[in-house]
């Protein structure tokens, strides 16, 4: 099978697309990885916010507790929908880092793999910041 994968990769080294065609791609294609990045940059300075609201919400309802200015089975109910709020956040914000390393693993791979088909060393393997 490995030898297969790399006669496939031999063959596409030698294919030229018209620099058009390849300058359409290229961007279409760096438009779709800054929008994945900015989704889960977004996603994640949301969810992180909401985690601090809610452990901030928590403080309060235990003040209000134990000072007696909540009714105790107000406050267990309270208690109970913040922590199904803040663990649905904390999952969100993983879910979306998860995401985010996964896009810059990923594309720093095709990066590195450009430059070695190039000649460069792998370390040197750079690929466009966001704008």
């Amino acid at each position: 099978m490995a030898a297969v994968e790399r006669a496939v990769e031999d063959h596409w080294d030698t294919v030229q697309f018209p620099e058009d065609l390849i300058a359409r791609a290229r961007a279409r294609l760096l438009a779709d990885i800054a929008k994945q990045r900015e989704a889960a940059g977004s996603e994640i300075v949301g969810a992180r916010r909401r985690v601090k609201e809610l452990t901030d919400e928590r403080r309060r309802l235990a003040r209000g507790d134990v000072d007696g200015s909540i009714p105790g089975d107000l406050a267990r109910e309270e208690h109970l929908r913040i922590e199904r709020e803040r663990e649905d956040a904390v999952k969100i914000m993983r879910t979306a880092e998860v995401v985010a390393r996964h896009v810059e693993r990923t594309l720093a791979k095709a990066w590195t793999a450009r430059a070695v088909r190039a000649g460069l060393p792998a370390r040197r393997a750079e690929y466009p910041a966001p704008d």
